[in-house]
């Protein structure tokens, strides 16, 4: 009867451990974007947060490998109104579980500084099967100083179904 009392109370603590310190869900980045160049070309990260410090946490190595769950969950919020959970989780037409449009379109605006034309035009391929264009025009209202002409023209067709020239009024 004492050993089965210690093995509850083992158990317990185990349990409790695992809710108190939950697994990160691992979710890799769409092929062919390379994520530290998306937040470190003259482009501020969410709230001020240094890129190097985003990429330093536990070891997390850069680029090739980097977990963009990491770098949104690690005591940096997403931008307003997005969860954290939400954005790797909702319907999931891109690659291994990530909607990258989604991440950018749920009626939540990309982080203050954020210039979301950059994101996706420097050198870094949209995610195969995301139309960039579409990115843009799921009610996400696009950062201040950024010309939406600019962000439809750079060899992004529209969406499927969506007339241009709705997009542009």
């Amino acid at each position: 009867m004492f050993f089965s009392n210690i093995s509850i109370a083992v158990l317990a603590a185990l349990v409790g451990s695992a809710v108190a310190n939950p697994i990160p869900v691992k979710a890799p980045t769409p092929q062919g974007v390379d994520t530290a160049e998306i937040f470190a070309r003259n482009a501020p990260t969410p709230n001020g947060v240094d890129t190097a410090e985003i990429f330093a946490r536990n070891g997390a190595p850069t680029p090739k490998g980097v977990d963009t769950a990491e770098i949104f969950a690690r005591n940096t919020p997403t931008p307003k109104g997005v969860d954290t959970a939400e954005i790797f989780a909702r319907n999931a037409p891109t690659p291994k579980g990530v909607d990258t449009a989604e991440i950018f379109a749920r009626d939540a605006p990309t982080p203050k500084g954020v210039d979301t034309a950059e994101i996706f035009a420097r050198n870094a391929p949209t995610p195969q099967g995301v139309d960039t264009a579409e990115i843009l025009a799921r009610n996400a209202p696009t950062p201040e100083g950024v010309d939406t002409a600019e962000i439809f023209a750079r060899n992004a067709p529209t969406p499927q179904g969506v007339d241009a020239a709705e997009i542009f009024a």
